[in-house]
């Protein structure tokens, strides 16, 4: 299967920023994000901590904070991944004109699967630069959401959030823009196809995103028997570093060490051997530098385990206290059925490369960053948006 990338960057600066709806701090809103988008703004985050510690084909150096969730931007990049996988495209312009009220017929607020039917006016054309006649233009698909944009960056054929990102990182378009100086960002995973939304607003401080990724797999168990479990935490306070940060995986605690980046804009890792395939909650503590406790969720718990222990991504129950564990037979609270928004699947299987590997086959960069494509990399159509003036150039 070939894996794509392309990029596309919003060159106009002081845009205005929606009030940003995140509730609580890594509490899905309405199942915004899920698992593999939070992962996607994990791995960013930590390549925005410490840019020179990975490869990568663009020329960004500087420390980045943080990028935070806004669910505006996670609901425009569900909807601009389903909707391509749905019509066959990939292209940042949607294939379609969208109906103006798109917002209300996309979960959560309405049932639109992201096909044509309930989605799009017209009927979809694939055009990698369709005209705003025949289709919504990127930036004009994030205002029906209610949020600005700044940038998007959409894959295709990745198995996994880590190679995805790395994919992105190759190609120096995309990690441009993953390296840049958007403050906000919403993550989109339908089947194999990825999309990342990126905005201006306040910055995060505190616990700002963290999760699982089991072996080299989709982030669940694949077998029954013991596997390595990296657990993963972006954390940011320029007060000062933290005195403490753990991880509660069903009452047992386990130190996280600063992996990237500095003690106040880092990203800390700790590494477990877990046995499979039994539902476990879990979340992440930080004693920060006041010695304030803060936890990620905020409320409730993540979920490690596999659909058919019926574990939710995130549910209201907690963790027990440390050194009181659950059952490792048991669920913690389990539930019947895996949390799936509507419009979204489990991930199947994939004959493109999971985490470890680079990103091979066709690769379209953008161009807010000079320079020609990384050596393996098919340079393609690439845009850039100013005002009201479009133009195409190479990636």
């Amino acid at each position: 299967m070939a894996v794509l990338v392309r990029a596309l960057a919003f060159l106009v600066f002081g845009v205005s920023t929606a009030a940003w709806a995140q509730a609580q701090r890594g509490v899905p809103r309405d199942g915004y994000p899920g698992w593999p988008e939070r992962m996607l703004q994990v791995h960013f985050n930590r390549s925005r901590a410490a840019p020179g510690a990975d490869p990568k084909a663009c020329l960004q150096s500087a420390v980045r904070p943080p990028l935070a969730d806004a669910w505006e931007l996670d609901r425009a990049a569900r909807f601009h991944s389903t909707n391509l996988a749905r019509t066959g495209c990939f292209q940042h312009d949607s294939p379609c004109l969208l109906v103006p009220d798109l917002s209300t017929r996309w979960p959560p607020l309405g049932t639109c699967d992201g096909s044509a039917a309930c989605a799009c006016t017209n009927a979809p054309r694939c055009l990698s630069d369709c005209p705003s006649s025949q289709c919504t233009q990127t930036f004009d698909r994030m205002g029906l959401f209610g949020i600005s944009g700044t940038g998007e960056i959409i894959a295709k054929g990745q198995a996994s959030p880590r190679a995805a990102h790395r994919a992105w990182m190759m190609s120096p378009g995309h990690c441009a823009i993953i390296l840049g100086s958007a403050s906000r960002v919403g993550t989109g995973w339908y089947e194999n196809h990825w999309t990342g939304n990126f905005a201006s607003g306040a910055l995060a401080t505190g616990p700002v995103a963290g999760g699982h990724e089991v072996g080299a797999s989709f982030g669940q168990f694949l077998s029954a028997g013991p596997q390595p479990v990296e657990f993963r935490l972006n954390h940011h306070d320029p007060a000062g570093a933290p005195r403490n940060v753990t991880v509660n995986v069903a009452g047992t605690c386990t130190a996280l060490q600063l992996e990237r980046g500095s003690g106040t804009n880092g990203t800390w890792l700790t590494t477990l051997s877990l046995a499979g395939p039994a539902c476990r909650r879990y979340a992440f503590v930080v004693e920060d530098a006041a010695g304030a406790a803060r936890t990620l969720p905020e409320r409730g718990s993540y979920g490690l385990g596999t659909t058919a222990a019926g574990c939710l991504d995130w549910e209201p129950s907690t963790p027990p206290p440390c050194g009181q564990t659950s059952s490792p037979g048991e669920p913690d609270a389990g539930s019947p059925a895996p949390e799936v928004d509507a419009g979204t699947e489990p991930p199947g299987a994939e004959t493109a490369p999971g985490p470890g590997t680079g990103p091979p086959g066709e690769a379209r960069g953008g161009c807010s960053a000079a320079g020609p494509a990384a050596p393996g990399l098919l340079a393609g159509a690439a845009w850039a948006l100013a005002r009201a003036r479009r133009r195409r150039g190479p990636g």
